[in-house]
């Protein structure tokens, strides 16, 4: 939404989460199904600016849910050969949030944000982070964010992790043996 009006923004934020909600029994939402590419591709792009421009911490939340929504949607629809190519913006702006923020107050909303936004796009974008993100380099951001002062960033890093390792193979989850004692200590 383009709107500066607060509630305008929520109840956008929200209806587009309700209206596009992926059901148990279904692979995408029929409303985005109807939808044309181009109007799939605006949707994408405007919920995506918004996230990044909101400040607001109660619509951070908000919208993030609806971005998150929105990639299931657009990644369910995708053959998994083509995930990285049909939204990029959202798997680089998550990655960059969680990889490149520095640890302090003023960044406490973005990092939760972006923690979220990692976790509900993780098992979509999964193998494409593995080609090209070293594994072992996020879970080192994780313990970043699983010492910070600010126990709902430890916390979220903690569910990350969690969803993380629910994708790993056998052989990538020896990479998790040393995050282990800091998961105990939040």
């Amino acid at each position: 939404s383009t709107s500066t009006d607060k509630t305008e923004k929520t109840v956008s934020a929200v209806l587009i989460r309700k209206i596009l909600e992926v059901k148990d029994d279904q692979i995408y939402s029929p409303h985005w199904k109807a939808l044309d590419e181009n109007s799939k591709g605006i949707m994408k792009k405007l919920s995506l600016e918004a996230l990044i421009k909101e400040e607001d911490r109660s619509l951070i939340g908000k919208i993030n849910e609806c971005v998150i929504q929105i990639a299931m949607n657009a990644f369910n629809e995708a053959s998994s050969d083509v995930i990285g190519e049909v939204w990029p913006d959202v798997i680089n702006y998550s990655v960059h949030l969680i990889s490149t923020l520095e640890v302090n107050q003023s960044n406490y909303i973005k990092i939760e944000s972006g923690l979220r936004l990692f976790e509900g796009i993780f098992g979509f974008i999964y193998e494409i982070l593995l080609k090209t993100v070293k594994l072992q380099q996020i879970l080192e951001r994780m313990s970043v964010f699983m010492k910070c002062d600010n126990l709902q960033i430890a916390s979220k890093s903690v569910k990350t992790i969690s969803e993380m390792s629910f994708y790993a193979s056998k052989k990538e989850i020896k990479a998790y043996k040393d995050i282990i004692f800091p998961i105990l200590e939040v």
